[in-house]
């Protein structure tokens, strides 16, 4: 059994340098044939796609955050190459969706034992970005685009600049067509979801997504108000609190989506550009993962 090691090395707020030589250490320990890769900024993966082609793993294992996952998912697809994920990130919203638990040295050692897999939807945005768990509009999305220009990464950043654009909400209007039907409403941020929890945080913008089912939901978050903030923290601890009053929720597998001006759109984590047009496709069980 052969592995490539992904890593991104500024994902999150944890050591690489010495997750590196615990990798290192367990994989030569079990005797077990590696490569490493680290990822670099604005990384076309040329060389990673290089390495692949030539080693010829049979397993991935990716160190990053969700958006490190989502890049990489073409080159996933195309080489049919079964993939394990190792949350590094600041939000990590797929390891609730994929039952991921533990410290990344023993979700190491978890994927070296398995040999279960099952497989996962992709979305595509514009036929062109990939999304395997979340994308937005609005608030969250201009929180990650001022977050993303500080060189201080983790958590608490994270968190600092959610609170700052919670005082500086605005909101957009939207139209939503699924083929079947067209919704207009009005809202302060739109998800795009494949799966359902929002980063670490518990947090549901839905009850119904699922990563293996065929369909995504779009839910517009219709206000934002101090009430509906207390609701969506209780809801990490029960369900059952989230006001989904305050959501309007539509399950597709197409959808066109039209907005009042143009908005920050992203993904996984990742920044992409301003759209006041997108459209929203899906291939089912795209991609092969570990299960643990």
């Amino acid at each position: 059994m052969k592995y490539t090691i992904v890593i991104n090395p500024i994902s999150g707020d944890i050591d690489k340098r010495k997750l590196k030589t615990q990798i290192i250490k367990l994989f030569e320990v079990n005797n077990i044939e590696f490569k490493i890769y680290e990822t670099k900024q604005k990384d076309n993966f040329q060389e990673l796609r290089d390495q692949i082609t030539y080693f010829k793993p049979d397993r991935m294992l990716i160190c990053g955050g969700d958006g490190t996952f989502s890049l990489l998912s073409p080159i996933l697809m195309h080489f049919e190459i079964p993939v394990g994920f190792i949350p590094l990130g600041s939000a990590n919203g797929l390891t609730a969706d994929m039952n991921i638990e533990g410290s990344p040295i023993s979700i190491f050692k978890k994927y070296i034992s398995t040999k279960k897999t099952a497989k996962m939807d992709c979305l595509y945005i514009n036929h062109r970005f990939p999304v395997l768990h979340l994308a937005d509009i609005g608030i969250n999305a201009n929180m990650i685009k001022d977050y993303d220009k500080d060189p201080n990464r983790g958590w608490f950043t994270y968190a600092r600049y959610a609170l700052q654009h919670l005082q500086q909400v605005t909101d957009f209007r939207v139209r939503i067509n699924n083929k079947k039907d067209s919704i207009f409403s009005k809202g302060v941020m739109l998800g795009i979801c494949n799966g359902n929890t929002f980063g670490t945080t518990g947090i549901k913008l839905n009850k119904i997504s699922k990563i293996d089912d065929g369909k995504f939901e779009v839910v517009v978050i219709k206000a934002l108000r101090y009430s509906n903030l207390i609701s969506a923290s209780l809801s990490a601890i029960n369900e059952e609190w989230n006001d989904y009053e305050n959501y309007e929720i539509i399950q597709s597998d197409y959808a066109e989506i039209e907005l009042d001006k143009p908005l920050q759109l992203q993904i996984d984590g990742e920044l992409i550009d301003e759209y006041d047009k997108i459209t929203i496709s899906i291939k089912p069980k795209a991609i092969e993962y570990l299960v643990i």
